[in-house]
């Protein structure tokens, strides 16, 4: 705490002893008087109308640079800033939804056959029992990002503030990713869209599977299957018997019928390869990072129009002192 006194009456010699009484933390270099307090009030008025001046000066070329200043330093911020809030998040989906669950189911399945109906059950459970640890994995990691883009958001607006003269208002940006906070919260778990994340999982899990039934009811997949081992070879029998049902029951019946066949390891590790398997890892992380920018592109326009507020405030209050 700084005090500082003007006019004639600071000079009496009790005034810091009031001031200690009133204030007892209060140091004595804390006290700051002119060496003739009762001239500095006509010396700030003497100087007032070229203080009036220059503040002028400064608010116009604030409104003017805004634009600019949004585009070329704040903007590619929020961006940068965003990116490391996706990075963290695909990252996490990549060692912990993937490497430890649907890798290893896949490789399971590449090892020991089984039906591609149980597979997509499998695959399901594995992405919905980490729904919780990704919550918690967004919630300890937002704080940490948003901690630092307040604090470059605020040293781009100094060095831009003290430019032109000014000392930018010591007060934060309202961000926080608490909870308890949620309602005057610009990037949260629910801003993210945990949901629409997992939705993103299951329709590449999902796509590849699809893809895999097509192929197994098609010609290829006849072709393959008829290759197979001794004891499954069903050759032209399985393809007369889905066409038989495509006819009869239609597309579903026969995608059920092929879904819920027993392959053997030896088809199931042709039908989902190695190659298959890191394709798969590849594209769950391009649709988790388009899911997070689409989901952070409001956030990065509503801290721009924070940051536009900070200077309209400031911009106020060089109109206020104006209006002497």
């Amino acid at each position: 705490t700084i005090v500082i006194l003007s006019g004639g009456s600071s000079l009496w010699p009790f005034v810091p002893d009031i001031l200690k009484e009133e204030l007892p933390h209060l140091e004595d270099q804390a006290i700051l008087r002119s060496d003739r307090p009762y001239a500095v009030i006509s010396m700030g008025i003497s100087v007032l109308p070229a203080l009036k001046r220059k503040f002028a000066r400064v608010r116009d070329a604030l409104r003017e640079e805004l634009p600019v200043f949004i585009d070329e330093e704040i903007r590619p911020l929020l961006e940068s800033r965003c990116a490391l809030v996706e990075d963290r998040i695909v990252a996490w989906s990549r060692a912990t939804i993937f490497q430890q669950g649907v890798g290893p189911v896949l490789e399971r399945f590449r090892a020991k056959g089984g039906s591609l109906s149980s597979l997509r059950k499998e695959l399901k459970k594995q992405v919905t029992l980490r729904e919780a640890d990704l919550r918690k994995t967004i919630g300890d990691a937002l704080p940490l990002l948003l901690s630092g883009l307040r604090g470059e958001a605020r040293e781009l607006l100094a060095e831009w503030f003290s430019a032109h003269g000014i000392a930018l208002p010591k007060r934060d940006f309202p961000l926080s990713a608490d909870p308890a906070q949620r309602s005057d919260t610009i990037l949260s778990t629910r801003a993210i869209g945990v949901e629409g994340m997992f939705d993103a999982l299951q329709t590449v899990l999902g796509g590849l599977l699809t893809a895999v039934t097509a192929v197994l009811s098609g010609g290829a997949g006849t072709a393959l299957i008829a290759s197979g081992p001794v004891g499954f070879v069903l050759g032209g029998v399985l393809g007369a018997s889905i066409a038989y049902l495509l006819a009869r029951y239609g597309k579903e019946k026969a995608r059920t019928f092929v879904e819920d066949l027993n392959l053997p390891p030896a088809v199931a590790g042709l039908l989902i390869d190695e190659g298959r398997i890191a394709a798969l890892q590849e594209e769950l992380s391009t649709n988790l990072r388009a899911h997070l920018e689409e989901r952070l592109a409001p956030t990065r326009s509503q801290l721009e129009g924070h940051i536009q507020n900070l200077v309209l405030d400031e911009m106020n209050a060089l109109n206020e002192i104006n209006s002497f």
